[in-house]
C-alpha cells in the first residue's frame, strides 16, 4: 500500500497501519519544539502525529492534490499544521527553513532522486535532523511471486541507498533496517475489562512504541493469557516482547559493494552464499544417490522374492517326482534291465562291424 487511505471505501489494514506508523515513530524523539517538514505527507496522519508529539509547527507537502485535500479535511483543523500541494524536487521554501525533515517512502517515486536530496539538504537548517526511508523492493521479489510495483521509478540495495543519501546529507548518524515482528504484549485494561488506551498512544515520554487500531475487538475471549499486578507505582502500562520475523536462508536485503565499508560484510555474505550453494549441491547429490540405492534395493527384494517362489515351486516338483525316481533306481538294479542294456550294446557293435546304417 503506497499510502494510508482514510476514506471508508478502502478497508482498514492493521499491518499497513503499523508499517506506516513505525516509520514516523523513528522521528518522535526529535520533533519536540521544532519546525518540521513532512515530505510526501499523503493524507496527513503523520503530520498530525508529529504535531501531537510536540512539534511547534508541521508543514506537510505532497504532489497529490487529492491527498492534500483529504489531509486538510481530516487533520487541517488542528492548529500548527499546514498542508501544501507541491513537488518535492523543487520545494517552495527558503534555505535553512526547517529543524527536522521527514520523508518516508518518497525517493523511489521521484524522477530525479539527486535533485530531491539536494532540496532536502537546502531547506534543512545547519545541524538539523533528517529522517528518510526507502523500501527494499529486492526483499519483496525474494518472497512475493511475480512482484512488481508500477509506482516505483527507482530501487536500491541498502549500501546504494546509504551512499546516495550521504553524498548530499553527509554521514548518517544512525542507520536502521525495518523488519516485521512476532511476539506477545501486555495491554492494560480497566476493572470492567475494557482496553484502557484503545485509541491513544500507550508509550511514555521516552518509549517508541505505539498501538495501532486493531482489526478485531480485543477482549478476554480472544486473549492468550491473563496477568494481574498488585501495589505498584507508577501504574503499569504497555509491555511487549518481540522477535524479528526474518528468513535465515533468504536475507531480507542484499548487500552491494559500492561502499568500502560494505566490503567485509559483502565478502562474508558472498562466502556464506557460496557455502550454502555447495551444501545444497551436496545434499542434492546425496539425495540422488540415496534414490538410486533405494531403487536397487527394491529391485533386489523383488528378484529375491521371485527366486524364493521359484525355489519353492521346484522343491514341490521334486517332492512329487521322488517316488518315480526311486522306482527307476530300483529297475536299474534288476537282471532284466542289465540284459536289455547288454543287448543294445551288442546290436550297436554288429551295426558298426557290417556298416549297417
Amino acid at each position: 500500500m503506497e499510502r494510508l487511505d482514510f476514506s471508508e471505501s478502502v478497508p482498514y489494514s492493521a499491518i499497513e497501519a503499523a508499517i506506516h506508523m513505525n516509520r514516523y515513530l523513528s522521528a518522535k524523539n526529535y520533533v519536540s519544539g521544532k519546525r518540521v517538514l513532512d515530505v510526501a505527507c499523503g493524507e496527513g496522519y503523520g503530520s498530525k502525529l508529529l504535531k501531537d508529539w510536540g512539534a511547534k509547527e508541521v508543514v506537510g507537502v505532497d504532489i497529490s492534490g487529492e491527498a492534500i485535500a483529504k489531509a486538510k479535511e481530516t487533520f487541517g483543523t488542528q492548529g500548527g499544521i499546514t498542508f501544501l500541494q507541491h513537488t518535492c524536487e523543487t520545494l517552495p521554501f527558503d534555505a535553512d527553513s526547517f529543524d527536522v525533515i521527514v520523508s518516508f517512502e518518497t525517493i523511489e517515486h521521484v524522477d530525479n532522486p539527486e535533485r530531491f536530496l539536494r532540496e532536502i539538504a537546502r531547506v534543512l537548517r545547519f545541524n538539523g535532523t533528517a529522517v528518510i526511508s526507502c523500501p527494499n523492493d529486492y526483499a519483496y521479489e525474494e518472497h512475493v511471486e511475480n512482484f512488481t510495483n508500477p509506482y516505483h521509478k527507482h530501487r536500491w540495495r541498502f549500501f546504494e541507498f546509504k551512499d546516495l543519501c550521504e553524498k548530499f546529507l553527509g554521514n548518517g548518524e544512525t542507520w536502521f533496517m525495518g523488519f516485521a515482528l512476532n511476539g506477545y504484549c501486555n495491554l492494560p485494561i480497566s476493572s470492567c475489562g475494557d482496553l484502557v488506551c484503545e485509541n491513544s498512544d500507550l508509550s511514555n515520554e521516552t518509549s517508541l512504541t505505539h498501538l495501532v487500531l486493531p482489526e478485531h475487538q480485543i477482549e478476554g475471549n480472544n486473549c492468550q493469557y491473563y496477568l494481574g499486578i498488585w501495589n505498584i507505582c507508577p501504574p503499569f502500562s504497555f509491555t511487549a516482547s518481540v522477535v524479528p520475523k526474518i528468513s535465515i536462508e533468504k536475507p531480507p536485503f542484499l548487500f552491494s559493494s559500492t561502499s568500502d565499508a560494505a566490503s567485509p560484510a559483502y565478502n562474508c555474505y558472498i562466502s556464506l552464499c557460496q557455502q550454502l550453494s555447495e551444501y545444497k549441491e551436496s545434499l542434492t547429490s546425496i539425495k540422488q544417490k540415496n534414490y538410486g540405492e533405494r531403487v536397487k534395493h527394491e529391485r533386489t527384494i523383488q528378484l529375491l522374492t521371485v527366486a524364493n517362489e521359484e525355489k519353492a515351486y521346484l522343491w514341490k516338483r521334486i517332492d512329487t517326482m521322488l517316488p518315480d525316481y526311486e522306482y527307476m533306481q530300483y529297475l536299474k538294479g534288476t537282471k532284466a534291465f542289465k540284459a536289455i542294456k547288454l543287448f543294445w550294446r551288442l546290436k550297436d557293435s554288429v551295426k558298426c562291424f557290417f556298416h549297417i546304417q
